[in-house]
């Protein structure tokens, strides 16, 4: 009886033993620090850290607008097709080719589109005219480039026509026959400056420029020539 009484408990206690040994490599392995286990890189993060958030498309997509549109010191101005504008005043002389020259003063303005920085048509239409009784009406068609912020250069063609008033008998231009009006074709050129905007999200100007207009009178078969300089405002 003692003889299998010692048996079991050898048998027992065997069993146990191999049961502890196949338990030790899991309790060792859970005991590990992933931060600082074997072959872990530097700068693991412990199990607990939860990833970053994801950033929403439509969260980024509103703000690069804001940047662009309302932040004046963050993203540049997007360069898009937008209004071409402004209004200015005219100073100068109506110069007959075959004739006397005369002073002359009028208004001037600008409306068309700027297709991107650099480069914009728009309409130039103008009402000029001297006491002496002639009044010139002409709309040139412009094709404008602007090599940098704030410098002006174009030209183009022009359509309009010369009015007698015949407020005074005298003539306005001797030796032409030009201030008896007529049919005007011809082209005009321009050149200047602006001054102010941020050239970020808006380019408004002050400018200054010079303007030449050559026209013919197909009727009379004369040339006439009027620069100018213009004092007024542009948006571009």
């Amino acid at each position: 009886m003692r003889r299998h009484a010692a048996a079991s408990l050898a048998l027992s206690l065997s069993l146990l033993g191999a049961t502890a040994s196949a338990d030790e490599p899991v309790a060792a392995v859970a005991s590990l620090d992933p931060a600082t286990a074997p072959g872990a890189w530097p700068g693991a993060p412990p199990p607990t850290a939860s990833p970053p958030p994801l950033a929403s498309p439509w969260t980024a997509s509103w703000d690069a607008h804001d940047a662009v549109t309302t932040d004046p010191e963050g993203a540049p101005r997007v360069d898009r097709e937008r209004f071409r504008g402004g209004a200015a005043t005219m100073l100068g002389g109506y110069f007959a080719v075959e004739g006397d020259a005369v002073p002359i003063w009028g208004l001037v303005g600008r409306l068309g589109s700027q297709f991107s920085d650099r480069i914009g048509l728009y309409a130039m239409p103008s009402i000029s005219g001297h006491r002496g009784g002639m009044a010139r009406f002409a709309v040139s068609c412009i094709v404008e480039a602007t090599p940098i912020d704030g410098v002006f250069l174009g030209g183009g063609p022009t359509l309009g026509g010369m009015i007698p008033l015949e407020l005074w008998d005298n003539r306005t231009l001797r030796g032409s026959h030009i201030d008896q009006g007529g049919m005007i074709v011809g082209l005009a050129s321009r050149a200047g400056v602006g001054f102010g905007g941020d050239g970020r999200k808006h380019r408004h100007a002050f400018s200054i420029s010079a303007e030449m207009h050559a026209d013919y009178f197909p009727g009379l078969d004369e040339v006439g020539l009027m620069p100018t300089l213009t004092v007024g405002y542009d948006a571009y």
